[in-house]
């Protein structure tokens, strides 16, 4: 996936709605599916403040919607552009 291996990066699973966990991006990913599952990841950089890790747009996991996104630490809350 061309991660960084001397970052951290979380792991978002739309499907579960859930947190997979935190990972570096040198370490291996590994889900178990049951028959006929499947899973939506989204892989995000650890950032050292709150940060959006999916959106309700399974697919596209809020690239379009949030295409840009700022943390404003003045009034303590993520802006979308």
């Amino acid at each position: 996936m061309d991660l960084n291996p001397d970052k951290k990066y979380y792991a978002y699973e739309f499907w579960d709605n859930r947190l997979t966990g935190e990972f570096k991006g040198s370490d291996s990913l590994q889900l178990d599916l049951r028959p006929g599952e499947a899973k939506m990841l989204s892989i995000r950089e650890k950032a050292e403040y709150p940060q959006l890790l999916s959106t309700d747009r399974h697919v596209m996991q809020g690239l379009v919607e949030t295409r840009v996104t700022r943390w404003d630490p003045l009034k303590i809350r993520l802006i979308r552009f």
